[in-house]
């Protein structure tokens, strides 16, 4: 019994990771900082899985200013508003 403990003494000390171990696992993961909360994402990751933003440009959806559409159709009412009273 005692020669069974001895035995997974020695091979969880074998198993354990060292410096040189987290170093190469940090460089080997395939991961990256994210550039907004700074947590570790995958490499082909589209957001982040800790803030839920997107981690680039490109895979980022395309934001629609709905603000500046209502605003040149008002515009726009209002030019065809002052045309009609002036004819």
């Amino acid at each position: 019994m005692k020669d069974d403990q001895d035995r997974e003494e020695e091979v969880s000390e074998k198993e354990m990771p060292d410096e040189s171990d987290a170093k190469e696992g940090a460089e080997e993961s395939g991961t990256y900082p994210c550039p907004y909360c700074g947590k570790d994402v995958y490499e082909d990751a589209i957001r982040c899985p800790h803030c839920q933003r997107y981690v680039s440009r490109e895979e980022a959806k395309a934001r629609h200013p709905w603000q500046w559409v209502v605003l040149l159709l008002l515009l726009a009412l209002a030019a065809v508003a002052v045309w009609a009273l002036v004819r």
